[in-house]
């Protein structure tokens, strides 16, 4: 297994860790898939979410982040806003 593929499985399972034990990141999915979004899809959108939001903790590019930040995505993931409507200037 190469890295990259590695590291996608590594991210699964924290997605799939969070679904089982994260009220809030099961409610942001269900909300995702109810409006459409393919589960794949919604999957990977938490994922970024959870990367985005660890590297503004790590970069302190908005001051004040706490464990809430995350909590505020997943609801503006949940009621339909993108990781791209989120974080606009951010490359992929």
């Amino acid at each position: 297994m190469n890295a990259t593929a590695r590291n996608n499985r590594v991210m699964e399972d924290v997605i799939d860790g969070l679904l089982r034990e994260n009220l809030d990141v099961q409610a942001a999915l269900e909300a995702m898939c109810a409006r459409g979004c393919d589960e794949h899809f919604a999957r990977d959108e938490i994922g970024r979410a959870l990367l985005a939001c660890l590297g503004e903790a790590q970069n302190r590019k908005i001051t004040g982040v706490g464990p809430g930040r995350f909590e505020d995505v997943l609801r503006l993931l949940g009621s339909g806003r993108t990781t791209a409507d989120i974080w606009p200037d951010e490359e992929d």
